[in-house]
């Protein structure tokens, strides 16, 4: 009977650490996903309105949102705007966290991250004619979590940053930040809807 049970407890243990590495294998959504890539924006549009209506439905249209004017000059046909401070994920796309229970939320959501983002997007009108005028957009975002790591990023171009000295035991070392395209898209729609009326 020694024998068998000697045999059965050296088969115990073996068993006993594949069933947990099997039950992890399962649980294996737990964890960090990076963002899907963004297709580039196409940061140029074309409005068919002249240059002051194009300036002045510019002006209008980011008063009348979330943006906040930082600075503007009409002659050389530049403005920057701020915007981000109060829904950061709205703005910036930093993957998902998919907790052990199965529950996903957008990384740029955690609350304790700590997260905190700056964002400012250049915006560059020219006239093209008298009756077309090219509006360019350009944003640079600032992402920074508690532990001091920063994502510094621009419109088309993602941000990858190694975090493995804080990460969560178990997850991939590194987090992913780029804009959403929610921020640039708006203000490009929506000059131009206003600059059409």
């Amino acid at each position: 009977m020694r024998r068998v049970s000697k045999r059965l407890s050296s088969f115990a243990a073996p068993a006993v650490v594949l069933g947990l590495l099997a039950g992890c294998a399962g649980a294996g959504l737990f964890g960090y996903a990076p963002p899907v890539p963004n297709a580039p924006l196409q940061d140029r549009r074309v409005v068919d309105a002249g240059y002051d209506e194009t300036w002045n439905g510019l002006i209008d249209y980011a008063a009348s949102t979330f943006f906040t004017i930082d600075n503007f000059e009409k002659d050389s046909g530049l403005m920057t705007l701020g915007f981000g401070d109060g829904n950061m994920a709205r703005f910036v796309d930093c993957g998902t966290w998919t907790e052990d229970t199965g529950g996903t939320t957008p990384y740029a959501a955690r609350t304790n991250q700590g997260l905190e983002l700056r964002a400012r997007m250049n915006l560059r009108v020219r006239s093209l004619s008298e009756s077309q005028t090219e509006i360019r957009v350009s944003s640079r975002y600032v992402v920074r979590n508690k532990s001091g790591h920063v994502w510094d990023f621009t419109t088309n171009n993602p941000a990858t940053v190694d975090i493995s000295s804080t990460s969560a035991l178990g997850t991939q070392p590194t987090r992913t930040c780029q804009s959403s395209l929610a921020a640039e898209k708006e203000i490009l729609n929506g000059v131009e809807a206003l600059a059409r009326r």
